[in-house]
């Protein structure tokens, strides 16, 4: 996993940061398995704010739990400013980014799922998310509420074991609140 993050001050009370991922996961042994705890997932106020907590990427095709991947791109840019005599901030962020199953099938520019929804590596497309955030500033950092926007979230088929084939969407708007930025 890799990870390289800038900051521009644009002014003194605007700030243009932004924040680049990728992750690569290889299997190691004869099987060629990951073990779950070691596959790549995303999702959540310190990743793709579009997403709940883990949620981005491959998922069971029985229950639809996410599954991890092996393969995970996510950029966020964002624009910071202070307000309120500076106790107060406010978040313009958009989110992109996906966890793929594998590396062969990162699609980095397709904002689409185009293949059908029961096919293996139908969730693997950048999902993209815009947002906004409110910062106040405490003594152990600043306090933030970030709501975001899913403009194209995933559709995904669930297979159970008994019953008719279910067609879910994850939702479109988060909420997030917790201590500190994001990035």
């Amino acid at each position: 996993m890799g990870q390289y993050a800038t900051y521009y001050q644009l002014n003194p009370h605007l700030v243009f940061a932004r924040n680049t991922r990728v992750g690569l996961d290889t299997p190691f042994g004869k099987d060629g398995n990951i073990p779950l705890p070691e596959k790549l997932f995303m999702g959540g106020t310190n990743s793709d704010r579009g997403f709940s907590i883990n949620q981005a990427g491959p998922r069971d095709p029985t229950t639809g739990y996410p599954i991890g991947g092996n393969a995970l791109f996510f950029n966020s840019v964002e624009l910071r400013t202070r307000l309120a005599q500076e106790k107060l901030g406010l978040v313009l962020f958009n989110d992109t980014g996906n966890v793929f199953t594998s590396f062969r099938r990162m699609r980095l520019l397709q904002f689409s799922q185009t293949r059908p929804r029961s096919a293996v590596d139908a969730l693997d497309y950048d999902s993209d998310a815009v947002g906004i955030g409110l910062r106040y500033k405490t003594p152990v950092g600043p306090l933030s509420f970030d709501v975001g926007y899913n403009l194209n979230p995933p559709r995904y088929q669930i297979v159970p074991q008994t019953g008719p084939v279910q067609v879910q969407q994850l939702a479109r708007f988060q909420f997030f609140l917790s201590v500190g930025q994001s990035f």
